[in-house]
C-alpha cells in the first residue's frame, strides 16, 4: 500500500495538514521503514531493533490517528486502521519484553 499509487491515509494528512510531504514522501519513508522493520524482526540478533523501529512507527501512526489532521475514524476505512494500530502496538510490547526477558 505504501508504494503504489496515491494512499488516502497520507493524502487525507497532507491536505488537512497542507504540508504536501506527506503524500508521497512520508509515505514512501514509513513504507521503507516498515520493510527495515519486518526484516530485523526476523533475524533474532536484531528483533530488539525491528522492534524499536516497529515501536517508533506505531507510535507515529497512533498519534496522527490522535490528532485532528487523521482522527480515529478515517474517512471510508472507519476506525479499523487504529484498531489494527493499537494491535500491533500491542504485540510489539510484547516482542519488546520477551526479548529483553531473554537477554537476563
Amino acid at each position: 500500500m505504501k508504494f503504489g499509487g496515491e494512499n488516502i491515509v497520507f493524502a487525507t494528512i497532507a491536505e488537512r495538514s497542507g504540508i504536501s510531504l506527506f503524500e508521497p514522501v512520508v509515505r514512501m519513508m514509513t513504507g521503507a521503514a516498515e520493510i527495515l522493520a519486518a526484516i530485523l524482526l526476523l533475524i533474532p540478533k536484531m528483533r530488539t531493533n525491528g522492534a524499536r523501529i516497529a515501536l517508533l512507527i506505531l507510535l507515529g501512526a497512533i498519534g496522527f490517528h490522535l490528532s485532528p489532521w487523521l482522527g480515529i475514524n478515517v474517512d471510508g476505512m472507519g476506525s479499523s486502521l487504529f484498531m489494527m494500530a493499537l494491535g500491533a502496538l500491542i504485540l510489539t510490547c510484547t516482542v519488546l519484553f520477551l526479548e529483553m526477558l531473554m537477554r537476563q
